[in-house]
């Protein structure tokens, strides 16, 4: 019942599996697919009334950290930051940068640009986007005319109309019917189309410099970065290039992250709950209410922070983003990535309640005392799961409810159109 390990890991796994046109002549990236031990947690929402917590209490212990992992220096892909030389949508000063090497003759590339676009289109507020020349001439015959083409464009201010133009038509001028002698008349064609100066794009196609800059990119692209294939992401956050997938909802819930790391608390939780007496929680959800029972003297940390979250709005509107039947339902991560968290972990507390039925609350954690805000409810008996992840409390009303969740795990290729998600959650203490 894991968590995903690192943001780190994952992106890099997720920009593998994308990365598909690779030259002849390199190794192939391996494909990676470790498996994720199912760390599935879920959100409440603040309540509109019931329990008010004692905020005098004494602070619990927890380690605080961020949720974006640092690379280690000797670590950080050597990827220049985005700058005036590049090809840029957006601002220069933009908070996120996400940067794209890609070969116009690839059809995967294709796929991609419509999805970065997309995605910078719907946060050009903090995001900007830079395209780099990565042509594979081994396997694309026609990508070095195609991206002169581009830069061409690029010198009398329209390099993204061309670049959008190449890849809507890439079907037709990459079959054989244009060959590499003939692409200069095709690419006449479409600067006609963005009514460039035709004399002047000729003259800067057949450029010495722009073959040059393009040559340059794909070497330092290939032999001082180490890219293989296309295309290749990287999302740049504080200044660090991760590698990243380039599919739309990956790179928002990245997004989506990177702004929980802002709000993360950045204290321990003080402890707002009496382990002498007894809580409840009615959770109300897309597809109704359901209540807990919460167990504060088997597990004081687990109960207190849940309680404690839920009182803040931690879980308001947060999805459940892994839902498997027979398993768990997982739920408490407002990044939806699976990897998100209240910036504090603390400690397991393995007691000798056991996942023995179907509604059992346990803890989702990404090792020994890594506890956060996710949780997961047992969809059955699970005694797999004993000993590793703390039990905090079972439903005692409408597990129908619960089992009636939208099944979703992007891991197991399981999707649905719309994600359930915790509405309001009622703290009751007896």
């Amino acid at each position: 019942m894991k968590k995903f390990g690192t943001l780190l890991i994952v992106l890099m796994i997720a920009s593998l599996v994308l990365v598909a046109c690779q030259p002849k002549e390199e190794t192939p990236v391996v494909e990676t697919n470790p498996q994720n031990e199912t760390g599935n947690e879920i959100v409440v929402e603040q309540p509109s009334t019931g329990f008010k917590p004692n905020l005098a209490g004494k602070t619990t212990e927890c380690t605080l950290g961020k949720l974006i992992p640092e690379i280690p220096a000797d670590q950080v892909p050597p990827v220049p930051m985005v700058s005036a030389d590049d090809w840029v949508l957006g601002s220069l000063d933009a908070e996120i940068s996400i940067i794209e090497y890609s070969d116009f003759q690839c059809p995967y590339c294709a796929i991609a640009a419509p999805q970065l676009e997309q995605f910078f289109n719907d946060n050009a507020d903090k995001v900007n986007l830079a395209f780099r020349h990565l042509p594979l001439p081994s396997i694309h015959s026609k990508a070095y005319p195609a991206h002169q083409a581009a830069e061409a464009a690029g010198l009398q201010g329209k390099f993204f109309e061309m670049h959008d133009l190449l890849f809507a038509e890439q079907q037709s001028w990459a079959a054989d019917t244009v060959s590499v002698e003939g692409f200069l008349d095709y690419a006449l064609g479409l600067a006609e189309k963005l009514d460039l100066d035709l004399t002047q794009f000729e003259k800067d196609y057949n450029s010495e410099e722009i073959l040059n800059k393009i040559t340059l990119s794909y070497t330092d692209a290939t032999e001082n970065i180490g890219i293989s294939g296309t295309p290749t992401v990287f999302i740049v956050i504080n200044g660090v290039p991760y590698s990243a997938s380039y599919d739309y909802n990956t790179l928002s819930s990245i997004v989506k992250l990177i702004e929980l790391d802002k709000n993360r608390y950045t204290e321990c939780p003080p402890m707002v709950v009496d382990v002498s007496k007894v809580y409840q929680a009615t959770i109300t959800t897309s597809k109704g209410d359901f209540t807990i029972e919460l167990y504060p003297e088997k597990a004081p940390l687990a109960v207190n922070s849940f309680v404690f979250l839920a009182v803040e709005g931690f879980y308001n509107n947060v999805e459940f983003h892994r839902v498997i039947p027979g398993f768990v339902a997982q739920v408490g991560d407002p990044s939806g990535l699976g990897m998100g968290g209240p910036g504090y972990k603390y400690a397991n507390e393995v007691s000798d309640l056991k996942f023995d039925s179907e509604g059992v609350l346990g803890v989702a954690n990404s090792g020994v005392d890594t506890n956060g805000s996710q949780f997961f409810i047992t969809y059955a008996a699970q005694t797999a799961l004993d000993g590793g992840y703390t039990v905090f409390g079972k439903v005692i009303e409408g597990m129908d409810v619960v089992t009636s969740l939208n099944a979703v795990d992007p891991q197991q290729g399981i999707t649905a159109e719309t994600l359930d998600k915790i509405l309001s959650i009622t703290i009751t203490e007896k």
